[in-house]
């Protein structure tokens, strides 16, 4: 009897480590591409080649990525709609006090890219965790304005670092300090080098636009590769040039508006403002 009861409990062990095995087995892993996530509202209007994505998106093994902490709410800027300081990823978001994504991607280099809104937090209090490693997030310190530092800025900062993934999985973790995490969306990339004509045609042009006093403009340059990652939304390299060239033409914009009485009132930021 005794050896038969043995003979049992070994059997359904077995069985049970099978099974945590097969369902271990069963997290898909995602394909070796661009992902853009564009949170906010469910009727929200798409951001190019991105995924929306809502508070009610919680991690699925199946889907191979979701929220493992959840945001609270989702939220919209209808007024800054018809500005040059949105586009359709920066024009909502979601917020809560913490929030924690997971994506099952492979290993690799890629490039990490987050946007958040500034709220109260002029110093940046929020902590930044990447796979369990808390990260430094070394923004600038906004120059708070007539109300102090409790007044809501129009702003919104963006966080770009090269991550190495080891596991087949990536995790962030944000936690606010003074203010509420206001995600306005975030990209991952695979990094990659120029290995095509196209890729080199690129390459010389963001070199060039970078230069002082460049003849080639920013906003076209970010409209070129906005076609030609619409037309290769799988090539990481493209991806990666248009957010780039995309975040140095906002701005461009916002300093160009500088010293306009109209756009002091969409910025926040008058002709003696400068931001690092």
């Amino acid at each position: 009897m005794k050896n038969y009861l043995r003979f049992f409990f070994l059997v359904i062990t077995q069985v049970f480590f099978l099974q945590a095995s097969v369902a271990i087995c069963q997290e898909k892993v995602l394909q070796k591409t661009p992902y853009i996530f564009d949170t906010g509202p469910i009727s929200s209007k798409q951001f190019n080649n991105s995924v929306i994505l809502s508070e009610r998106d919680l991690f699925n093994s199946e889907k191979g990525f979701g929220w493992v902490i959840a945001p609270l709410y989702s939220f919209e800027r209808i007024q800054m709609a018809t500005t040059t300081l949105r586009n359709d990823l920066t024009i909502d978001g979601l917020t809560g006090k913490a929030v924690e994504f997971k994506i099952n991607i492979p290993n690799g280099k890629w490039w990490f890219t987050f946007w958040m809104e500034t709220g109260n937090d002029y110093i940046n209090s929020a902590k930044l965790v990447m796979n369990e490693r808390e990260t430094p997030i070394n923004w600038f310190r906004i120059k708070a304005g007539e109300e102090g530092e409790d007044q809501q800025t129009k702003l919104y900062r963006v966080y770009n670092s090269l991550t190495v993934v080891d596991k087949n999985n990536f995790s962030f973790n944000i936690t606010a300090g003074k203010d509420s995490v206001r995600l306005l969306g975030f990209s991952l990339v695979p990094y990659e080098e120029p290995n095509t004509d196209l890729h080199l045609r690129i390459q010389k042009f963001m070199l060039e636009a970078g230069k002082y006093k460049s003849k080639i403009s920013l906003f076209d340059l970010e409209k070129y590769l906005f076609e030609q990652s619409s037309l290769n939304p799988s090539d990481s390299y493209i991806t990666h040039a248009y957010l780039q060239t995309s975040l140095f033409a906002e701005a461009d914009r916002i300093l160009q508006m500088m010293g306009w009485e109209w756009a002091s009132q969409l910025t926040g930021l008058g002709i003696f403002d400068r931001l690092h």
